[in-house]
């Protein structure tokens, strides 16, 4: 592999580098990257994404150059402190997800942390129609934290075939990276647990912009789910009632399983915690799973959640564990994104409870997480084979962004695409199977 460096001075900035170049060969063929902080000009590696090692001087002069900056993002689309996702067009359309804006950079890419083991997908900023030809991309950028390195992914798709490591800098410095191929049509900068603040981003390409006709991945294929029971309502006694529900299972053949471990979950009422206030830490359910567990066992939500003009009310009783539920039976948005059941109406009815993944959680500053119970469960002639009527739980830790359904026995799905197309997948229907 041959790596350039460059000496780019102010010219960078009107988009035309003047070029002093060194050619390096490389017995090994590696990539390198190189952060200079100083304020006159910066040192940049430009490395090559192919592995076979030959040199080649690219003229970027007769490119287009595509600059984005603090101008092209404004701060009145970030509307969640714990992560904003949405789009801005600079002549082509450019999507974020669990970004923020805070100073006079283009935008910020957060630290995200699992919540109880549901992983999250990364944070990123990324182009949604194709690009022909990108040919170099120079990213000026700082991060907060260490724990993991941020990466810039190219690809003819967005399915990504190449990725890159960007270094940790406290101080803002510039990444270049070249790309040999003519083909490259996408790119993602995304981060996991570091904080990433992208300052600006170039982009030198050949050709214009033309939407992407990539079909979608089939997410939760080859993934179990088991169906789970739900109790009569009209049968329910508070403090009484009680499912043990699947933790863990043991996949057996025939497409059968056995139980591993199991959780136990009381039925209660608000009257009746009201009544014994004792058991308000134990009654009181914020986890995805639990919640999911507790609404198909029950047929209703833990009594902790109440409707948002209940909120303060219940506070007193419930206090930091109070959270808010919602229903609906809309037929359009994110509810196009499911095989959901339909009732008598010819309408779906579903829940959202709310899922604080931060202690900022408050009905008037509910953040991004939510459980959507779907009351009626998926209906079998929408593709959902092996379904009973049971309620059926997706979990959105990115206001709706994507989901990830619950499979019934303390996991989630794969995450595919509900408002967005950040994970770039639809549903598609897991494998059910049946208690030996």
């Amino acid at each position: 592999m041959i790596n350039y460096i460059y000496r780019i001075g102010e010219s960078m900035n009107n988009k035309v580098a003047l070029l002093i170049l060194l050619t390096l060969t490389l017995s090994s063929c590696d990539v390198i990257n190189k952060n200079n902080n100083s304020s006159e000009s910066s040192s940049v590696i430009i490395s090559s994404e192919e592995s076979s090692c030959s040199s080649s001087k690219v003229d970027y002069s007769s490119m287009s150059i595509l600059s984005l900056n603090s101008d092209s993002c404004s701060s009145g689309l970030f509307k969640y402190s714990t992560g904003s996702f949405g789009d801005f067009y600079q002549g082509y359309r450019f999507d974020f997800y669990r970004a923020y804006k805070k100073n006079n950079e283009l935008l910020r890419l957060l630290p995200y942390t699992s919540i109880n083991s549901v992983e999250g997908l990364n944070s990123a900023f990324y182009n949604r129609n194709k690009i022909e030809g990108i040919k170099r991309i120079d990213i000026s950028y700082s991060t907060e934290g260490n724990n993991s390195k941020p990466i810039l992914k190219i690809g003819e798709t967005r399915f990504y075939n190449h990725e890159v490591e960007l270094e940790i800098s406290e101080e803002v410095t510039t990444f270049s990276y070249e790309i040999t191929n003519d083909i490259t049509r996408y790119f993602s900068l995304e981060t996991s647990n570091t904080l990433l603040s992208i300052v600006s981003v170039d982009i030198y390409y050949l050709d214009n912009f033309s939407y992407g006709d990539e079909d979608k991945k089939r997410a939760n294929e080859g993934i179990y789910r088991i169906n789970l029971e739900t109790l009569n309502k009209e049968e329910l006694i508070p403090g009484v009632s009680k499912v043990s529900v699947p933790t863990s299972i043991n996949v057996l053949e025939g497409n059968s399983y056995s139980i591993n471990n199991t959780k136990e979950y009381t039925y209660y009422t608000y009257d009746y915690i009201s009544e014994n206030p004792s058991l308000v830490d134990s009654c009181a359910l914020v986890n995805p799973e639990d919640v999911a567990n507790y609404f198909i066992s029950f047929g209703t939500y833990p009594v902790n959640y109440v409707t948002k003009k209940n909120y303060y009310n219940a506070y007193a009783l419930f206090g930091e564990n109070t959270r808010c539920v919602s229903q609906y039976s809309r037929t359009d948005g994110y509810a196009t994104s499911v095989p959901y059941l339909s009732g008598s109406d010819n309408k779906p009815s579903y829940y959202e409870c709310d899922i604080a993944l931060d202690n900022t959680y408050s009905s008037s500053n509910r953040g991004i997480g939510r459980l959507v119970v779907w009351e009626y469960g998926f209906d079998q002639n929408k593709g959902a084979k092996g379904y009973s009527s049971s309620p059926v739980c997706v979990y959105t830790d990115d206001h709706y962004a994507t989901f990830k359904e619950y499979m019934n026995y303390g996991i989630f799905g794969e995450a595919f695409d509900a408002e967005s197309e950040r994970s770039y997948s639809r549903w598609s229907n897991p494998i059910t199977l049946t208690l030996k």
